[in-house]
């Protein structure tokens, strides 16, 4: 999945911006960026027909939610930095801002793709967009991030 060029815009530019688009080559430019957004993981879970479902079937839920630094941005995708490795895999639904929708941002569901470690208890874990989140959030909705 991919955003809409007017939605990676509107993300863009309610986040700072470091130095442009990485070179790199990729299906989707990225935009380096560092921000903290939060993220919920989704135990357990897995993509069944566009939904998140647990191993019984039914509606996955968020786990805790918590702050991650965002090192890099695409339209299909994103590359953030945490002090835990996740495993190829697994899920969790991403809350980025967007300026043009005060009060709400804007929760994508992703899968990890990579995760390596880069220095002692800090790792990049690399994840491609799966779908835009539509399901409640109460982990992420009862957090409040301080920028």
């Amino acid at each position: 999945m991919n955003l809409s060029h007017d939605r990676f815009l509107e993300v863009l530019s309610s986040l700072k911006a470091n130095d442009g688009i990485s070179s790199e080559q990729r299906d989707d430019p990225r935009v380096s960026l560092r921000a903290s957004v939060l993220i919920a993981p989704c135990p357990d879970a897995r993509i069944v027909e566009g939904r998140c479902v647990d191993s019984q079937g039914k509606d996955a839920e968020l786990g805790a939610a918590f702050a991650v630094r965002v090192q890099d941005l695409s339209s299909g995708g994103v590359a953030v930095q945490h002090f835990n490795a996740f495993p190829k895999g697994k899920l969790f639904v991403l809350d980025l801002p967007t300026r043009g929708h005060p009060g709400s941002g804007l929760r994508i569901l992703c899968r990890v793709m990579h995760c390596r470690m880069t220095a002692e208890h800090s790792f990049l874990i690399g994840a491609q967009f799966a779908r835009i989140w539509t399901a409640p959030a109460p982990t992420l909705d009862a957090v409040q991030l301080v920028a």
